[in-house]
């Protein structure tokens, strides 16, 4: 589906407030285009930009701010000093993984007695929960203390079922508590989004909380920190992976992590690079590649506890058996993923295309439903909800949505059909028994039709400058790389390029298939865009392309070139104000 191309502000106002930021001896060298990136996602002051622009890690916030912190690491404190049996309870995704894998190796440092538990993802769910205590005290019968990370904020069954077995409950996690602040009836409990909690940056994510109490920890024995620095790397990946928003101290985590894998990695993400054939990273190695690794194994299987083994390992042959154990299984993952893709496009066009769309289908995989909405969300630019059936009869699936329909909202609204739910405004999860399922389709489809327009459902990009192609520079190159890294909440720019006139064109690859456009001293490269320009375009002679610039070297030559996003090539200038 196409996009409509939407420019920034360009008003009287924005150009005032970018002539003032230029004169602060501070942003001394950010161009217009580095400003305008900036203003359009929110850092309008200096402070702000410099926020941006920090790489001290040691600028991260204090984790004695945390709610109850204190509480918490006096217990953990404890049990190290008594010996006792701590077991780190943790969740089936990158994040949880990364946490568990954090507390683990900080305590054992610490000489303590420390394990690990994970949900299995198709026999215990999310969260503590009193199966996972249960089959976690039969593996270790001896547990004294639970620590959970990156859950337990609700899980008060879970709390409780341990606490009748007498074992003391620690709980830390960074997702959302009960509505009515209630919490589980733990020895503690910390959780910045607690309603009752005044830490100034709530969106961290469970490994970064985890490495926090760990530095508390520490600084509370009398340990030195330099240990728990050296988790940075795990946070860094983690707060990518679990789509936190890169702003505040998340982009020191990403930013440390960065550094110290490319300068030096541990076996883990040494062993994962060499099987990529990948020589440095930046945070898009996190997202696309490293974080869907480790996620494949929870999806397909149910369980990730080799990810936790990968970075608990220092036996380097067990390290790259593990990595290599991740890469096929995602390998699988994205087959699988394809092949179900295509058979939710094929289910869409057979019901039709509605305002919000259902699909329910027996053999979509229930680890990869969320993927395969986010595909069909992308392709029709509408709400998503992809449904398995489970053995116990009940569709099972999860949503994805797009910003104009709050989905958990939605979920309210219809609740009385639904079995169970849960999530955000953006993505849920949720279970319909079957005598529900066609009348919460229809439901849900008259629900989106009644709250978005028609001009809400055309996929709109959002322009950060609109640049003529000499305008195209290593300086400017040079400038993104200030801005880096991007992510949630602070997107990868999207820069159009207006009025290149076509001198030469190259098809390229094996078929053919990939574009190469010059104007004699910039070249425009789209990645399996020769049949958009040649036979949907028919070959114009003057273009707007939207993409990023990047360096070319080639024969010991650096040059300037200009990446193409998607099928943003486009004979005129179809943009609005």
């Amino acid at each position: 589906m196409e996009e409509k191309w939407v420019l920034p502000d360009q008003s009287e106002e924005r150009m005032q407030l970018i002539a003032r930021l230029k004169q602060e001896p501070a942003l001394k060298g950010l161009s217009d285009v580095a400003l305008n990136i900036l203003i359009n996602r929110g850092m309008n002051t200096t402070e702000k930009i410099l926020g941006v622009l920090d790489e001290d890690i040691m600028h991260q916030h204090n984790p004695m701010w945390l709610k109850d912190a204190d509480k918490l690491v006096h217990y953990l404190k404890q049990a190290v000093e008594e010996g006792k049996h701590i077991v780190v309870y943790g969740d089936y995704d990158c994040d949880g993984a990364s946490a568990t894998a954090i507390s683990v190796l900080c305590l054992r440092n610490l000489g303590a007695r420390a394990d690990y538990f994970i949900n299995n993802r198709f026999k215990h769910g999310f969260g503590i929960c009193p199966e996972g205590v249960r089959d976690l005290i039969q593996r270790y019968p001896d547990v004294d203390v639970i620590f959970t990370v990156d859950n337990g904020i609700v899980g008060f069954e879970g709390v409780a079922e341990a606490k009748k077995h007498g074992i003391t409950v620690l709980v830390s996690d960074h997702h959302e508590p009960d509505p009515s602040g209630r919490l589980p009836e733990a020895e503690a409990v910390v959780d910045p989004k607690r309603l009752d909690d005044n830490y100034p940056f709530k969106s961290i994510c469970g490994a970064a909380l985890a490495y926090k109490l760990m530095m508390y920890l520490y600084l509370e024995m009398g340990e030195p920190l330099e240990y728990v620095y050296s988790m940075v790397d795990i946070v860094g990946m983690a707060t990518v992976g679990d789509v936190m928003p890169l702003v505040d101290e998340n982009r020191l985590f990403v930013k440390a992590a960065i550094r110290m894998i490319n300068k030096n990695p541990r076996y883990a993400f040494q062993a994962l690079m060499e099987k990529m054939g990948q020589g440095t990273v930046d945070e898009e190695t996190f997202e696309f590649r490293f974080v869907p690794m480790i996620n494949s194994i929870g999806r397909l299987t149910g369980r990730i506890d080799e990810a936790v083994d990968m970075f608990l390992s220092t036996d380097r042959k067990e390290v790259e058996r593990l990595a290599d154990y991740l890469y096929r299984t995602n390998e699988r993952r994205k087959n699988l993923t394809r092949v179900q893709e295509e058979l939710g496009a094929h289910l869409v066009e057979n019901q039709g295309v509605t305002p919000a769309i259902v699909l329910a289908h027996e053999a979509f995989h229930e680890g990869i439903v969320g993927l395969v909405a986010g595909r069909i969300k992308e392709r029709y630019h509408r709400p998503v909800i992809v449904l398995t059936k489970t053995k116990e009869g009940i569709w099972k699936g999860s949503g994805r949505s797009i910003e104009e329909f709050n989905i958990i909202h939605a979920l309210h609204e219809l609740s009385c059909m639904l079995h169970h739910f849960g999530g955000h405004a953006m993505a849920c999860g949720v279970g319909i028994e079957e005598e529900n399922l066609d009348k919460f389709r229809r439901a849900l489809i008259d629900l989106a039709g009644r709250k978005l327009t028609e001009e809400d459902l055309k996929p709109k990009l959002h322009l950060d400058a609109l640049i003529p192609p000499e305008k195209v520079t290593e300086q400017l190159v040079e400038d993104l790389e200030r801005l880096k890294p991007f992510g949630e909440g602070f997107e990868k720019p999207n820069i159009a390029v207006s009025g290149f006139e076509v001198k030469d064109v190259f098809l390229m690859g094996k078929e053919r298939q990939h574009l190469k456009l010059s104007n004699g001293s910039l070249s425009l490269i789209m990645w399996n865009g020769a049949e958009r320009y040649v036979e949907e375009l028919q070959s114009p002679e003057m273009v707007t392309a939207v993409g990023l610039p990047s360096l070319n070297y080639w024969n010991g030559v650096t040059s300037v070139q200009f990446i193409v996003k998607d099928e943003n090539l486009r004979p005129l200038i179809p943009v609005t104000g």
